[in-house]
């Protein structure tokens, strides 16, 4: 029977979440930019992932893919963006969160009420 590999782009951000919390800041670097190319990957849409990314994120590039793939969660999430949060554990590691949130407060809030206002149409 032919082994089951996955593919190849999976493997390769397999490895690349794996490295993005080594203590070498360079391979933390070389992997954040790897994730970063497969931002829509469905091993992204996994809490434990993207609160890996935020809470190893120490550069301006690192915190940009960080952001886009906590950004591209809580969407994926839309309609309960609390509970997205809660998900990713997002007040224990509130430091580390807390300035990427607030660079989208806006969208968070409006998504947070948008299902509510949906509901009033009917």
């Amino acid at each position: 029977a032919p082994e089951l590999r996955a593919e190849p782009s999976t493997e390769l951000l397999q490895v690349a979440l794996r490295k993005a919390r080594d203590k070498d800041k360079e391979i933390r670097a070389a992997a954040f930019g790897i994730v970063g190319m497969f931002a829509d990957h469905a091993l992204l849409h996994d809490a434990k992932h993207v609160e890996l990314l935020v809470l190893h994120a120490h550069t301006p590039e690192m915190r940009d893919v960080a952001s886009q793939a906590l950004w591209a969660f809580i969407v994926q999430q839309h309609t309960h963006p609390a509970m997205a949060l809660r998900k990713l554990n997002a007040l224990k590691g509130l430091n580390k969160f807390e300035p990427l949130l607030k660079a989208h407060t806006m969208e968070l809030f409006a998504a947070e009420f948008e299902y509510d206002d949906a509901d009033e149409e009917e």
